[in-house]
C-alpha cells in the first residue's frame, strides 16, 4: 500500500469494520500517516492493537490514543519511526488515559517518549518493558509514583538495578513479577519485594549468567510463602 491508496485502504477498513476490537499489525511499512489518522477517527470500538516492525511515529501513535478512546491494551514492538523521531516527541495518552488496563512495549530505542502515557493511565494493570536499551530505572520509577494499581509486572533484558525493584516493593496490589535477565538485581532488591508486596502469587525470576540473586533471595521467598501459608 502507497501514498493515497494506502490511507483509502485504512479508511475503508474503519468505515465498514465499525465493531473492530482487536488489531494486530506486523511489518507494515507502508501505511501512511494519513492512513493511521483516517483509522484512528473511525476506531471507536478498538480495544486491543498490537504492532511490531511497523514505521509508525509518535505523531501516529498519538493519533490512534486520541481517536482510540476505548482502548484497553497496547503492544508496540522495535518501531522503526520512532527511531528517528527526537526525545521532545512525547506519546501522551490522548482519550484513554481511563481505559487502559496492559501496555507492553519491547524492542525499542526511546521508549522514554512513552513516559506521559504510562505515568497517566491511572488504571494500568499490567506493564510490561521488555529488552528496551538503556537506563530505565528513572522511567520505570516515574510509572511506580504515579500508577497505584498494577498487579502485573513483567521486566525482561532491562537495566534495572536493586532501586528498582525497591520502587516495585511499592506496588501494593502486586500479585505477579517476573524478571528475567535484569542483570543488576541481588537478593537486596528481591527481598524487598517478598517483604512487601503481600499479595505476590506468581514470581518468575530469570538469572542468566549473572548469578546475583541466590541462597538469600531464596530464603527470603520460602520464608514469605511459609508466612502466607499461617
Amino acid at each position: 500500500m502507497e501514498g493515497s491508496s494506502s490511507s483509502a485502504r485504512e479508511l475503508l477498513i474503519s468505515l465498514r469494520c465499525r465493531n473492530l476490537t482487536r488489531l494486530k499489525l506486523r511489518s507494515c511499512r507502508q501505511i501512511s500517516d494519513a492512513g493511521i489518522a483516517a483509522f484512528a477517527a473511525n476506531g471507536k470500538s478498538l480495544k486491543k492493537l498490537s504492532c511490531g516492525s511497523c514505521t509508525f511515529s509518535t505523531t501516529d501513535l498519538n493519533a490512534v490514543l486520541d481517536g482510540c478512546s476505548t482502548l484497553e491494551e497496547l503492544s508496540v514492538r522495535r518501531l522503526k519511526g520512532l527511531a528517528n523521531d527526537s526525545a521532545s516527541q512525547l506519546i501522551g495518552p490522548g482519550n484513554t488515559s481511563a481505559s487502559f488496563k496492559s501496555i507492553c512495549l519491547k524492542e525499542l530505542y526511546n521508549d522514554q517518549c512513552f513516559g506521559p502515557l504510562l505515568v497517566e493511565s491511572k488504571n494500568l494493570k499490567t506493564l510490561k518493558l521488555i529488552h528496551c536499551s538503556g537506563d530505565r530505572e528513572k522511567l520505570l520509577k516515574a510509572v511506580l509514583d504515579h500508577v497505584e494499581r498494577l498487579t502485573e509486572i513483567h521486566l525482561e533484558k532491562l537495566q534495572v538495578t536493586n532501586r528498582g525493584l525497591s520502587a516495585i516493593s511499592n506496588c501494593s496490589n502486586l500479585e505477579i513479577l517476573h524478571l528475567v535477565k535484569t542483570t543488576d538485581c541481588t537478593d537486596v532488591g528481591l527481598s524487598s519485594i517478598v517483604e512487601r508486596c503481600k499479595f505476590l502469587r506468581n514470581l518468575h525470576i530469570d538469572g542468566w549468567k549473572t548469578n546475583q540473586i541466590g541462597d538469600e533471595g531464596l530464603v527470603a521467598v520460602a520464608m514469605f510463602a511459609m508466612s502466607e501459608l499461617d
